[in-house]
């Protein structure tokens, strides 16, 4: 299994844990190569919500979230979501984590208004462009934590 592989089955089993900490009646996870959202929530009276889902075990490392806009010079993360909202783990190791809940229209307007801490160059090969928000810029969001001992 190579690198692109283990990061995709990886990622299913987050979408996976995002349904532990949500209500729900039904999922679809759409298949093949789809930038619009990783997961589709039915709810009660036939509401659907619209998931993007990312595990990032730097966040817990750097004490920041990187929001991809851009890979290999196109469009891709924030610039291509359709998703309702970002479910982004801060990941410790395999059962502790924190999970955030922020809704597309925020993270938009945060990047409109310059609140990120700056634009960077990452992921496999420097071939992302994202930009880096300080974790704590998005407290308000969190849903669950298991990492901060209580």
């Amino acid at each position: 299994m190579n690198k692109f592989e283990k990061d995709l089955e990886r990622g299913q089993l987050y979408e996976l844990k995002l349904l532990e900490h949500i209500k729900f009646v039904d999922f679809e996870r759409p298949l093949g190569n789809f930038k619009e959202y990783d997961i589709l929530i039915k709810k009660k009276n036939n509401k659907t919500i619209t998931y993007e889902v990312k595990a990032d075990r730097l966040i817990y490392n750097t004490d920041n979230i990187c929001i991809e806009y851009q890979c290999f010079n196109k469009p891709s993360g924030i610039s291509t979501s359709t998703a309702k909202y970002w479910a982004i783990f801060e990941v410790k190791n395999d059962k502790k984590y924190r999970l955030y809940r922020i809704p597309t229209k925020k993270i938009r307007e945060y990047i409109k208004n310059n609140y990120y801490l700056r634009d960077v160059k990452g992921g496999d090969f420097g071939a992302s462009r994202m930009y880096l928000f300080d974790k704590h810029f998005f407290d308000e969001y969190i849903i669950y934590d298991n990492i901060t001992e209580k």
